[in-house]
């Protein structure tokens, strides 16, 4: 069999040229409102069901001493008469909406009140105020008020802290395992001595601000913000569905700016507001 001249060989075809590889789809960067409801910072509930609100709510209308936060009576006004009007709170304070049976806080609320927040303490800070720094709810909010603190200080503000409180209640001191208060980064925390402990904080602000000269502003929670109102000084107070009393003296004018939110998650779930507020401060530079 003879071969085929080459002149009469068919043309080899050329191999398609290889594709250009396309460059991954970057999916875009959630936004702050995703990322605390994605966090459960904001959004649906991460501990509470509709029962657990109805009997926090029972126990506003009741006058709990739990549910006043250290709010003394001159402070709190007439407290609501019914489970209504207090979920009517907590819907002007908190957005206060139901998925079934789970309460969700409204993020936009979180957001919005967080830069106020934010604002204030960086106003403060700038005319050289005083601000406390005090969480009893340090497994969660500690780094979140850390970094604060250092934007206020970075802004002319005097954070005050010491190294340790006497023990606490009086009598408690020669108890093994007295409470204290201890600062950390410039906030304080309730602690044991061996750990640091979730506390409502009601005589632990007691000693807190007896034991500091007196501010300018606050930023805390539960009893911490509590006793800072009763002394009447401007408080930022971090608020879950927990510190529905907060909701009544924003209600009757005083100098409280309430952030709801929930104060349980892990601190990488607040990084979103640290960051947001360090935005803020930039951009008063």
């Amino acid at each position: 069999m003879t071969r085929r001249p080459a002149s009469r060989r068919p043309r080899r075809l050329e191999a398609p040229p290889e594709p250009a590889p396309r460059a991954p789809r970057r999916r875009p960067d959630p936004t702050p409102r995703q990322r605390i409801s994605r966090d459960r910072v904001a959004g649906r509930h991460p501990r509470y069901g509709r029962d657990e609100v109805l009997g926090l709510a029972r126990r506003v209308v009741s006058g709990h001493a739990r549910a006043q936060l250290g709010l003394p009576a001159a402070s709190v006004p007439p407290v609501p008469t019914s489970v209504d009007d207090v979920l009517a709170l907590a819907e002007r304070h908190w957005g206060l909406r139901w998925d079934g049976l789970t309460p969700l806080i409204d993020p936009d609320l979180t957001l919005a009140a967080w830069v106020t927040a934010v604002d204030r303490v960086l106003d403060v800070a700038s005319r050289g105020g005083r601000l406390i720094f005090a969480t009893g709810r340090p497994a969660s909010l500690l780094p979140l008020y850390q970094q604060v603190a250092v934007l206020a200080t970075a802004a002319g503000g005097d954070v005050l802290a010491d190294t340790e409180s006497p023990p606490f209640p009086p009598g408690a001191r020669r108890t093994p395992t007295a409470r204290r208060i201890r600062w950390f980064g410039g906030v304080a925390v309730v602690t044991d001595g061996r750990s640091l402990l979730a506390d409502d904080a009601v005589e632990a602000a007691r000693e807190l601000f007896f034991h500091l000269p007196r501010p300018d502003l606050v930023v805390a929670d539960h009893g911490f913000a509590g006793g800072a109102v009763a002394i009447d000084v401007e408080t930022v107070a971090l608020a879950d569905l927990d510190a529905l009393a907060f909701g009544l003296v924003v209600d009757d004018g005083l100098p409280v700016t309430l952030v709801p939110c929930t104060d349980t998650q892990a601190p990488a779930a607040y990084e979103c507001l640290a960051e947001l507020a360090r935005r803020v401060s930039g951009g008063r530079e």
